[in-house]
């Protein structure tokens, strides 16, 4: 049983690595390299061995990787096989989030946590807090498991619902961050919730950050997604908790668009040194805040 806090888990990678960068695993297999695809008889084992060839070339650059979990689910039974196999190659001091956006009531949230955190491995999840924060209680119970609660997503489709106004003010974003904010004062749970909050969204992030104190941030949309670095160095000069920017496609997919001759492993980790290195300013802020 684990018993190191997942903020303090966090911060040591953090350190370590000198780094906030988190690197998303999202194997498409459409999109694998031709030598993976040649080497490789099954699609199982060429998604397996991409992504643990990702991990090993940009284990130096990341203080996590997220996983999606719709990516292994797809392909049934093995699928969850491989899950496990994977996030048990994944380095122990890495933080590793799954990102499966679970949200549910009673024993099904109790289920879902059991699947993620005790079956896979999982060090945080992504869930999804619409339904209430009871929905949250199950993800929480010990203090080494984090979640991060969707309040302001990278996607278009953040306009739709999630930044609507409210009749009193705000958008549900920002009360989706206040209910986090209150949830989080409990002693059992305090440092392990943490909130989703798109790259792409700096403007509405703002109020997001300012309601949620310093709770941990998990911010993906740079990179593919076209999140600007420098409005985030701005954002969180007075935030004094633990970021992470992911990446996916940027990264994984970084052969693409080479043309040099490079291998697809150099490639990858040429994007994830590059990636860690534009996040550098926010890493030493969030260093020097942690040495305080």
């Amino acid at each position: 049983m684990r018993s190191e806090k997942y903020t303090d888990k966090l911060a040591s990678s953090i350190r370590e690595t000198e780094s906030v960068a988190c690197i998303g695993l999202d194997p498409v297999p459409e999109r694998l390299p031709p030598a993976i695809l040649e080497n490789e008889d099954s699609l199982d084992q060429q998604i397996l061995t991409f992504c643990k060839e990702v991990v090993d070339v940009t284990t130096p650059y990341a203080a996590a990787f997220k996983i999606n979990t719709a990516f292994f689910e797809q392909l049934g039974a093995r699928g969850w096989e491989m899950m496990e196999e994977f996030v048990e190659y994944i380095p122990e001091d890495k933080v590793v989030i799954l990102d499966a956006k679970r949200g549910d009531i009673g024993t099904t949230a109790k289920a879902y946590a059991r699947a993620l955190f005790d079956a896979v491995g999982a060090d945080a999840v992504t869930v999804n807090p619409l339904m209430g924060l009871e929905t949250l209680e199950s993800f929480v119970e010990e203090e080494w498991q984090g979640i991060y609660a969707l309040a302001c997503t990278s996607n278009p489709g953040a306009e739709q619902f999630l930044k609507l106004p409210l009749q009193g003010g705000g958008t549900l974003s920002t009360a989706i961050a206040e209910a986090l904010a209150e949830f989080q004062k409990d002693p059992l749970v305090e440092g392990s919730v943490g909130l989703v909050v798109g790259a792409t969204q700096p403007e509405d992030a703002k109020a997001i950050i300012e309601l949620s104190g310093d709770a941990p941030l998990l911010i993906p949309g740079l990179g593919a997604q076209g999140g600007d670095v420098e409005a985030w160095v701005h954002l969180l000069q007075s935030y004094h908790g633990l970021p992470l920017f992911n990446s996916s496609r940027a990264i994984l997919y970084a052969h693409e668009e080479d043309d040099t001759g490079l291998s697809w492993q150099q490639a990858t980790e040429i994007a994830a040194l590059t990636f860690k290195n534009s996040l550098q300013a926010i890493t030493t802020h969030v260093i020097d805040s942690m040495n305080q």
